[in-house]
């Protein structure tokens, strides 16, 4: 039951924080490409009477500002990824993983510390 109770805690948390990353860095992506894409539509060339300027913007300008950003948001999670896969690599190498500090023997301090206190 404890590990039921944990695993939903956990999954609720990671979602929410997960979705509060994703969402952010998606924003500002968007906001940023928006901006620096939005230069092309002062184009001078353009005969404003037979252009569609609400059909551009809402069919095809947000749907490829949109798939620049999801482009670059999963960019940086598999550079993100394959970085902390490397590391996660690099520390399995036996020369490093023998000379890494090991993590104390938590159970042996345990019971010292409940001997010492009878």
């Amino acid at each position: 039951m404890g590990l039921f109770v944990f695993n939903i805690l956990h999954m609720y948390l990671a979602g929410a924080a997960g979705y509060g990353i994703y969402s952010t860095i998606f924003s500002h992506f968007m906001n940023e490409n928006m901006m620096s894409y939005g230069e092309q539509l002062a184009l001078t060339h353009l005969d404003m009477a037979h252009f569609d300027l609400g059909g551009y913007i809402g069919n095809d300008f947000l749907h490829s500002m949109m798939m620049v950003t999801i482009k670059q948001v999963y960019g940086y999670v598999i550079w993100f990824a394959l970085s902390l896969a490397s590391i996660f690599m690099l520390c399995d190498i036996h020369a490093i993983r023998t000379n890494i500090r090991k993590v104390p023997r938590w159970p042996v301090y345990a019971i010292e510390y409940f001997a010492k206190r009878r």
